[in-house]
């Protein structure tokens, strides 16, 4: 504070004035006489002095003399002389650099600005923390009012410096360099080809990053796309995607697919869909399939349930076939109805047929046409009740015909009936031929004898009479009608 009253004091004792002494000169003294005010006659110490020196001007031919002066700054000697404090503000010249610094155990240290601190490598005194600068600004390649792009300098990193129009003061950071601590993050130059920017995860190692590779090598051009967790994409419109080559897609987890709108899939060539484990689609409101030109459906194992909880119509323009190697069951709750407009119907059966009709009746017509059951071995027809059957014609034409009867009626009217008997056997038969022409040939009479519980009782019948009207049983013969 002294020396500061001691400065001022000078600032305010200081007396300017002119004079041609040659010995007045900064920092020697001299006395003043005869001034013209008495008060200012003293010892006097020259602080400064401007010197003025002109020649005559006898090269241009003027008449001008010669001129010498000297201004010159005093104060009182027995004023103590402090220079007055006229250092100028220090300046910088050229960028140089400095190292990222941050607190112990930070890898990133910035504010809300995105400012940081560093340390030069002059500084011997700075301990290399977040004190030992102010906060430094960090330039962009692009920053604008909330957007543009950001790239906080990490701890350790080497950046370059410079000063807003030289002042300290004012530093700024204009860019990053690479040096022996700090490589790039890929061998150079054997991929002096490639372009591009690589992250670090926070406290992580080179393993841990995310990246944008453009790789220039001719031939081998390409762009890669990395994301050390996630990575979300967001359009607010279109996006359209052009591949004029193949594309693969490999997802380790789960995958989903939320389309609000309509989707169209489009496949000009082969598309194969593999599946490993099970598959579940569903339909909320309905599905359509059109199938140009075939289809195939091969499931190899695991067998195939469909359920379907409604209607179901099939059309088919073509000709279907059913193969199954294994039983086949059909089950049908509500009845089935089966209409086949022409064609025709064919079934053939290499096994056998059983039809089980466990309630109502079973009716089959045939409107127009013939029915024809054929077979090279027996014909069985059973009823616990009873077979009618109504025609107005019968036509039996038997090679070798086998009949028993047991408690028969038989009646015929109007019809011709014409046989060679071989053997027939008859227990208690009534039968009534009216208008009859009836011609047996007897080949064979046996006389054994057949029993017929009726009424409680035996009864006993034995041929007596043939004749071309009627037919007399009293006992039971066998005739065979070929």
């Amino acid at each position: 504070a002294r020396i500061r009253q001691e400065r001022w004091q000078v600032e305010h004792q200081q007396i300017q004035g002119t004079a041609t002494a040659v010995g007045v000169a900064p920092g020697s003294t001299f006395t003043l006489y005869n001034a013209p005010f008495f008060s200012d006659n003293g010892d006097y110490l020259t602080t400064a002095a401007t010197y003025f020196f002109e020649e005559n001007r006898y090269a241009s031919g003027s008449d001008g003399e010669t001129e010498y002066r000297i201004d010159f700054t005093v104060i009182p000697s027995s004023v103590v002389y402090r220079p007055a404090a006229m250092t100028a503000w220090p300046r910088t010249y050229g960028p140089q650099t400095a190292k990222v610094v941050g607190p112990q155990g930070e890898s990133i240290w910035t504010d809300r600005y995105g400012r940081v601190k560093v340390k030069f490598h002059w500084d011997r005194l700075a301990k290399g923390d977040d004190t030992s600068s102010c906060w430094v600004r960090v330039s962009s390649a692009w920053a604008g009012q909330g957007f543009g792009g950001v790239q906080i300098p990490r701890v350790g990193d080497e950046v370059v410096i410079d000063f807003i129009n030289g002042d300290p003061d004012r530093p700024i950071i204009t860019g990053r360099v690479y040096n022996e601590a700090s490589m790039p993050p890929w061998s150079l130059p054997d991929d002096s080809t490639r372009m591009g920017f690589m992250t670090r995860s926070k406290d992580g190692n080179k393993d841990n990053a995310s990246y944008l590779f453009f790789e220039d090598r001719p031939g081998s051009e390409s762009v890669e796309l990395h994301s050390e967790k996630d990575m979300k994409v967001s359009v607010e419109n279109d996006k359209t995607v052009n591949v004029d080559g193949n594309r693969t897609t490999t997802i380790l987890k789960e995958q989903k697919d939320d389309v609000t709108g309509d989707g169209t899939f489009y496949y000009r060539a082969k598309r194969t869909t593999t599946v490993d484990d099970a598959e579940t689609t569903t339909f909320n409101n309905g599905q359509t399939e059109t199938i140009k030109n075939g289809r195939t459906l091969d499931i190899t194992s695991g067998g195939d349930t469909v359920t379907i909880k409604g209607g179901r119509t099939t059309n088919i323009e073509g000709t279907e076939l059913h193969h199954v190697t294994d039983k086949l069951t059909e089950k049908y709750d509500s009845g089935q109805e089966t209409s086949i407009v022409a064609g025709g119907r064919k079934e053939t059966i290499d096994g056998g047929v059983t039809i089980d009709v466990n309630s109502g009746n079973w009716t089959q017509n045939v409107n127009a046409g013939t029915i024809t059951i054929s077979s090279p071995n027996l014909i069985k027809i059973s009823s616990k009740q009873q077979i009618v059957m109504e025609a107005p014609e019968a036509v039996f034409k038997p090679k070798l015909h086998t009949l028993s009867v047991t408690g028969f009626s038989e009646s015929f009217v109007g019809t011709s009936v014409s046989g060679t008997i071989a053997s027939l056997a008859a227990v208690g038969v009534t039968n009534s031929i009216n208008g009859l022409s009836n011609s047996f040939k007897l080949k064979e009479f046996s006389k054994t004898v057949f029993k017929k519980e009726s009424n409680g009782a035996v009864i006993n019948f034995e041929i007596t009479n043939i004749s071309n009207r009627t037919v007399n049983i009293t006992n039971n013969s066998l005739f065979i009608i070929t």
